[in-house]
């Protein structure tokens, strides 16, 4: 499973979110300011029954408009955001957590 940003951020692309999503503790910083709650696509059935995060537009200008004229701040968040998405979330740090939590529950088997 790959979560929602995580191949632009590790690839260093601009990637935009939303407070809706959950994924703050990945960027850290601000994230799209959430105008409302709506029905996702009904057309697909594990999508029935939930909503997503509908996000400011003009809040969108904003942080775009910003990230033009903060080239180098930009950079830098989008390197510091790779930086974890790479100790958090690669692979192999994903095995090892996987790993762990099975040598755990392996140690429970009597």
């Amino acid at each position: 499973m790959v979560l929602p940003g995580a191949q632009p951020v590790s690839g260093l692309w601009a990637t935009l979110s939303s407070h809706g999503n959950g994924p703050k503790q990945l960027w850290g910083h601000a994230l799209l300011q959430v105008e409302s709650l709506v029905p996702a696509n009904p057309k697909v059935w594990w999508f029935r029954g939930l909503r997503w995060a509908q996000p400011s537009v003009q809040h969108l200008r904003q942080l775009m408009r910003h990230v033009v004229e903060n080239r180098a701040e930009a950079r830098r968040r989008g390197a510091a955001a790779r930086r974890r998405m790479v100790e958090l979330y690669s692979p192999e740090a994903t095995g090892r957590l996987v790993a762990a939590e099975l040598r755990r529950v392996n140690d429970l088997i009597p």
